[in-house]
């Protein structure tokens, strides 16, 4: 069990910290880093002494079965996007961290999956959803709508929700926008596939009608931001799931 715990904490530290080769910093770096880090010297130590550990290894290996279900679980629930027309419905893309102010790589990606399918289909609006963060000049809604425009989307199949602070307002306030401009509430939520299994629980609670499709992941960066979101989830099954 000891060698199988320092190939899966050497696994978790490559994988967490791999993202600072973009300069990315976040506690879904830090934080699976660190522990990744405790295993190993834990397991090396007890193997050079010979301790016997073996109730901490056993917790230890529950932890790693359960974050790799839960990775399967919200990364691969809507990792393919589902077969439908989507004509009339409102397309939904959540906003990320803007950069230099451009899209940032992640969010590009979220938007040129966009790009396809609002030329796939012609009558589809859509709502940009984004606010503006303390190091960022414009809101990640005005840089996403900008991208589309100079993309050859027209402006007016693009509204702007430019208040949000999180996912759960991302979808709140697009959804007032929807209401207000009497746009199809069947949505269609734009995202990472690891962030859709939150995004999808949050449009439950507001009561939305929705389908998840995902866009492309930066694989270096795609495990950082996929313990981030088990992050997320924690806080929304504590504070919003009652």
């Amino acid at each position: 069990m000891s060698n199988i715990l320092i190939i899966l904490s050497i696994m978790l530290i490559i994988l967490s910290s791999s993202s600072l080769i973009y300069n990315i910093k976040h506690l879904g770096v830090f934080i699976p880093t660190i522990i990744g880090a405790v295993i190993l010297i834990i397991e090396l130590i007890s193997k050079y002494f010979n301790y016997n550990i073996l109730f901490l290894e056993i917790l230890f290996l529950i932890f790693y079965i359960l974050l790799i279900i839960a990775i399967c679980i919200c990364n691969f629930t809507y990792l393919r996007p589902q077969e439908y027309n989507y004509q009339n419905n409102t397309l939904v893309i959540l906003g990320c961290r803007i950069r230099n102010n451009q899209p940032s790589r992640m969010l590009k990606k979220r938007l040129d999956k966009a790009i396809e399918l609002l030329n796939k289909y012609p009558n589809l609006k859509c709502v940009v959803s984004g606010g503006q963060g303390k190091d960022e000049d414009f809101t990640e809604s005005y840089i996403m709508k900008q991208y589309l425009i100079n993309n050859g989307i027209h402006k007016e199949r693009i509204y702007e929700e430019s208040k949000s602070t999180n996912t759960f307002s991302n979808l709140e306030y697009s959804k007032k926008i929807i209401l207000s401009n009497k746009l199809c509430i069947d949505i269609i939520i734009l995202s990472d596939s690891y962030h859709l299994f939150r995004a999808s629980e949050y449009a439950k609670k507001l009561g939305l009608n929705y389908t998840c499709i995902p866009c492309k992941t930066n694989p270096v960066l795609w495990f950082s931001y996929m313990f981030r979101e088990l992050l997320g989830l924690c806080v929304y099954y504590i504070k919003y799931k009652k």
